[in-house]
């Protein structure tokens, strides 16, 4: 039967070389066979009693492949898996059908990563562009232009929620916004993508910056957000979830806003300033790893900061000791209280932009009446109501409500988050692979090593690349 689990390919031997190779199939069984081999390269299985003993005695470091047949489950690590492959053979001297294997600085990389909603969303993405850019930490010519303009739009919000200030003037707003962007591209590792239409950056931005002034007016004149009592914003977090298997796998993130609402609800809500094209529909959002994953941090995880935060010591290791003493003070107080969010709002950004023309035309044309027109004083079609005005949107409104609300129960978050976990187990496992999409054509920046590399193997990951990929703050998705 077939499978996904492409580690079957060498933990089960090829039908038709067993039908060839008479010795195998009668004289010795496929863990036999596994033990051989692994013993010939001066290893041993982690359980000489059989694969159902090794099964129950699994090393949280070891990698079982799932729903395999009990007499096919032998409990290898990576360097037995990578024995085992390169002895086991037929009688015609043909390897056994593998899958190729990353090397060891990989799979290091893999064991010392800790997650964020980004690189999970990466990783669903592209699992080899996921590869590329956290592991691997290939150089990027260039980030998006609007990933800095988001910052600096996250950044004028945090204003108006930290100073309680919601009447900024528009020339006030444009003002603040252009002195975020500029932190925004100093912090930046590599310039914003350059434009054709635009000689430089400033150029870009002033092209864009009374849109994104009108998104903030008309945030701060909705009472919602006014009367919305902010105590976290833009408040990094740690939260540690055990696996299947006994591992830890850590989870950070940074939480926008979360606070009480006037009936005195806890929420947790999220801004995105992302083009319209990336709007959700109502079950995305309900399904948005990302909310699942804060409203779960802000329940069982805690608030972390620039001296407490999970980083890679100088030996390339994940070091993660918890929150330091400042932080652990914010837990069980309004600024982390411990609580399930009785709500999660996505606030899209696009919808405070307004539309600049009604969606239709006040009035039309009559197909057989005639009327003087009083401008040219010659015979005209008749103008008569267009009975379609009145349903449609009219210039000067905001083009949406602005919220995508969602709930989010603790049921519903344990079995959302258990699919995260799962999702970041493959990604410690080092299943990676290439996935086709949108994303090779448009916006991915690692086309030509993804083409170039075709036996699916860096060899060496520099450890210094490493570590900075996975303490760089990534503005476009967190």
């Amino acid at each position: 039967m077939a499978t996904d689990d492409p580690w079957d390919e060498y933990t089960k031997p090829n039908n038709q070389d067993i039908n060839n190779n008479q010795d195998i199939n009668n004289n010795q069984d496929i863990n036999d066979m596994l033990a051989q081999a692994a013993k010939q390269s001066g290893l041993s299985l982690s359980d000489q009693g059989g694969a159902h003993q090794a099964e129950h005695n699994r090393d949280p470091k070891h990698i079982h492949p799932p729903n395999h047949d009990d007499n096919l489950k032998p409990s290898l690590d990576r360097a037995q898996r990578n024995a085992v492959k390169e002895n086991t053979s037929n009688d015609s001297g043909h390897s056994l059908p593998i899958v190729r294997q990353y090397s060891p600085d990989i799979h290091h990389a893999c064991d010392n990563l800790w997650f964020r909603q980004s690189m999970i969303k990466d990783y669903l993405t592209c699992p080899m562009m996921m590869l590329f850019r956290w592991i691997a930490g290939l150089d990027e010519s260039d980030t998006f232009f609007a990933g800095l303009m988001g910052t600096a739009g996250h950044a004028v919000v945090e204003s108006m929620h930290t100073l309680k200030k919601f009447d900024f003037s528009h020339q006030q707003l444009i003002t603040i916004l252009f002195s975020e962007f500029q932190k925004a591209l100093t912090s930046s590792r590599v310039p914003p993508k350059s434009s054709t239409r635009f000689e430089t950056t400033k150029a870009q931005f002033d092209s864009v910056a009374l849109g994104y002034a009108e998104m903030l007016q008309n945030y701060q004149r909705d009472e919602r957000n006014q009367n919305f009592y902010c105590t976290i914003t833009e408040q990094s977090f740690a939260v540690t979830i055990r696996d299947e298997f006994e591992r830890d796998l850590i989870f950070t993130g940074t939480i926008d806003q979360a606070g009480y609402e006037t009936n005195g609800n806890f929420v947790v809500r999220d801004l995105k300033f992302r083009d319209n094209s990336f709007r959700p529909k109502f079950m995305e959002a309900r399904l948005d790893y990302q909310l699942s994953l804060y409203s779960y941090a802000l329940r069982y995880g805690s608030p972390s900061c620039d001296q407490c935060r999970p980083c890679i010591d100088p030996d390339g290791e994940l070091y993660y000791k918890g929150p330091c003493q400042s932080c652990s003070r914010l837990i069980g107080t309004t600024k982390w209280p411990k609580l399930i969010a009785a709500k999660t709002i996505l606030i899209w950004m696009r919808d405070y932009e307004t539309w600049k023309k009604d969606e239709f035309s006040k009035s039309t044309e009559s197909s057989t009446e005639k009327e003087l027109n009083p401008a040219t004083g010659r015979m005209r079609k008749r103008q008569i109501l267009n009975p379609k005005w009145a349903t449609g949107y009219k210039s000067g409104q905001k083009r949406g409500d602005g919220y995508i609300i969602t709930e989010r129960t603790q049921a519903f978050l344990e079995a959302h988050v258990g699919d995260i976990v799962k999702i970041a187990g493959a990604i410690k496992d080092g299943r990676f692979y290439r996935k086709p999409g949108d994303q090779c054509n448009f916006w991915c920046k690692y086309n030509k090593p993804c083409a170039d590399t075709f036996d699916l193997k860096i060899e060496e990951i520099d450890a210094s690349k490493f570590a900075e990929a996975m303490m760089t703050i990534d503005p476009f998705s967190d």
